[in-house]
């Protein structure tokens, strides 16, 4: 369990409640972002990738749309052009729901760059889905 000192004492919501010391929170949400980091940091370490590799050297599959000129650093910034709006959880979607690595590789190589690359800040989980 992670403790954490209260700031304000009210939670971030329409209709905020109290928080008590013992007030719990999902994390489940930033288990992605650090095992990720924490990932690319010891693949970078180990010269087993360069974040100014193109992603291509590494998803193969990763091409048109513009995506030939997305490099690691890009997708770990968020400037790669990926849509911050995509839904990766209803199954409803068909093929953009990721039951397996196969799928979520799938998702990654297949939606479009909504932006070029290198030109504007959106924060997106298919980034970090690209590194799974």
């Amino acid at each position: 369990m992670v403790t954490l000192k209260m700031y304000d004492g009210l939670q971030t919501m329409d209709n905020p409640i109290a928080m008590e010391e013992t007030t719990m929170f999902d994390l489940a949400s930033l288990t992605k972002m650090y095992t990720t980091v924490l990932c690319i940091m010891k693949l970078y370490d180990e010269g087993k990738i360069d974040l100014d590799d193109r992603v291509d050297k590494y998803l193969l599959d990763f091409i048109g749309d513009n995506k030939e000129h997305v490099t690691v650093r890009m997708l770990l910034s968020h400037i790669s052009g990926y849509t911050h709006t995509e839904n990766h959880y209803s199954k409803e979607l068909g093929n953009y729901y990721a039951d397996s690595r196969a799928d979520t590789k799938k998702i990654v190589e297949t939606i479009p760059l909504d932006e070029a690359p290198n030109t504007v800040y959106k924060y997106s989980d298919t980034k970090l889905y690209a590194f799974s």
